[in-house]
Order: structure tokens, then C-alpha cells, then sequence
């Protein structure tokens, strides 16, 4: 989420919406990587709720 500093609330769910799609593809090969990019912005977007994202554990 470091990348992600200093977004405005107005535009929260886009970047939380982006955040998820990087995670879920960051082990996958560049094609393959390309082809869930793009069918997945061809999709209607998911409600997200805070189980969709990993919570890192507490120190």
C-alpha cells in the first residue's frame, strides 16, 4: 500500500480495487499477467470489503 500514499477518499475503492488486481497477478508470468489485466477491466466491478485484502501481522 506504500505506493498508494496520499489518495484522496473521493477515489479510495478505485485504488483499493488496483491494489487487489496487483496482488492477485503479482506471481503470474507478463502474458498471462496482460491477459487477466485486461479481462478483468472488461468486467463489472466487485463490491470490496476489508476481508479482500491481506491485514499484515500485528507486531
Amino acid at each position: 500500500m506504500r505506493r498508494f500514499n496520499g489518495v484522496a477518499t473521493k477515489y479510495l475503492n478505485h485504488y483499493l480495487y488496483w491494489f487487489r488486481l496487483l496482488e492477485q497477478t503479482k506471481d503470474l508470468g507478463e502474458r498471462s499477467r496482460r491477459k487477466k489485466l485486461l479481462l478483468t477491466a472488461c468486467r463489472k466491478m466487485d463490491r470490496l470489503t476489508t476481508e479482500s485484502f491481506p491485514m499484515p501481522d500485528a507486531a
